[in-house]
């Protein structure tokens, strides 16, 4: 079971990533694999946090997990 801790900490980046810029807000996400090299953590738990923020209406996710977020962070 992965820590709920530490899939907050990336849902938190990723949020950081779109408010500064590296994430592009409407635009297509990096690849997990990509994602997970970046912020320094596995696979599995990006996409945790990717499934919490689709829970939040903040990304959108289509077959073979390609996401685009809905909204910039608040």
């Amino acid at each position: 079971m992965r820590s709920s801790n530490l899939i907050v900490q990336i849902r938190g980046q990723l949020l950081a990533h779109l408010a500064n810029g590296s994430l592009e807000a409407g635009g297509r996400l990096p690849a997990e694999r990509e994602l997970a090299a970046r912020l320094g953590v596995s696979r599995p738990s990006v996409r945790e946090a990717i499934k919490t923020l689709e829970a939040e209406a903040a990304s959108r996710c289509a077959m073979a997990r390609v996401c685009s977020w809905l909204v910039p962070p608040q």
